[in-house]
């Protein structure tokens, strides 16, 4: 999706919805937005959260947080918040992130989206999701203009949500590149080892440059960009889920210079690995 079919949206705020929870036989979105977000943008939420809300990060990269995990999200990716779940998602990048969001209630909500939440589903990458922004520009569209009665509005919600769990089972799938494809699929493997953007180029058979411009284009930021998040990700699991020294961790995630991987991690993530550990 261009940019220019979503940027107009941008600065108006949120549009609301009209809500009509009481009614089982209906769907409705309470807000909607699209919104961009600087490099310190964050929101932390306890799990009083009531909504079920959909995400499409539009621009840009950051974490998300929620179930005791943390993922990370970039250009394209979606992420699903249900009620009653604390989270956290920021930016972390220097530049600007846009997401595309809505906040839903009402029908049935809370059995569709426990197709995702039981499976631990919070998160869905590398998908073609034009469809799905389309269908929130959308609705966004019409909430603003304010055209639509619920009956309307609820057929649109409910068509959303169905292809959202059409997508989510696998179809259809991004079409990527297929040396941006194959670079990822690599990385996603060899991650903590020390990968050499030319080499992995060389073996594609495709230029540095080449590769580098495919994932700005399509991932929103750069091959060694993605190592070091995907690093900071499983720093982040193993900090959580073992007793390993951060100098232990800082090695096996590839980081060798434990003072470095403090600089990169609180970058990544707004603290230090220890506090991040401590639960601060």
């Amino acid at each position: 999706m261009e940019r220019e079919h979503w940027e107009e949206l941008l600065g108006f705020g949120y549009a609301r919805g009209t809500e009509v929870k009481t009614d089982k036989f209906l769907f409705s979105v309470s807000r909607a937005g699209c919104s961009e977000c600087n490099e310190n943008f964050e929101i932390i939420r306890e799990n009083d959260y009531k909504f079920y809300t959909i995400h499409v990060l539009l621009e840009g990269y950051g974490f998300f947080q929620i179930a005791g995990k943390e993922y990370f999200l970039k250009k394209g990716d979606v992420f699903l918040i249900t009620p009653g779940q604390a989270h956290m998602y920021c930016n972390r990048s220097s530049s600007s992130l846009v997401l595309l969001w809505a906040e839903m209630q009402g029908g049935n909500c809370k059995e569709i989206f426990s197709r995702f939440s039981i499976t631990g589903m919070y998160t869905l990458q590398n998908l073609q999701a034009d469809k799905l922004i389309r269908q929130l520009l959308d609705m966004l569209w019409h909430m603003k203009e304010g055209k639509k009665n619920v009956y309307e509005s609820s057929g649109e919600v409910y068509t959303l949500l169905m292809y959202l769990l059409e997508t989510a089972e696998g179809v259809p799938r991004q079409q990527l590149p297929k040396p941006l494809l194959q670079a990822l699929s690599y990385i996603d493997e060899n991650f903590t080892e020390q990968i050499r953007i030319q080499e992995l180029a060389d073996q594609l058979h495709v230029s540095h440059t080449y590769l580098n411009r495919l994932f700005h284009k399509s991932m929103g930021l750069s091959p060694n960009r993605y190592i070091t998040m995907k690093r900071v990700e499983y720093a982040c699991y193993l900090l959580k889920t073992t007793e390993m020294s951060c100098d232990e961790i800082s090695e096996r995630i590839g980081l060798y210079d434990n003072a470095y991987f403090y600089k990169v991690f609180k970058k990544a993530v707004g603290m230090t690995p220890v506090s991040y550990r401590n639960g601060k």
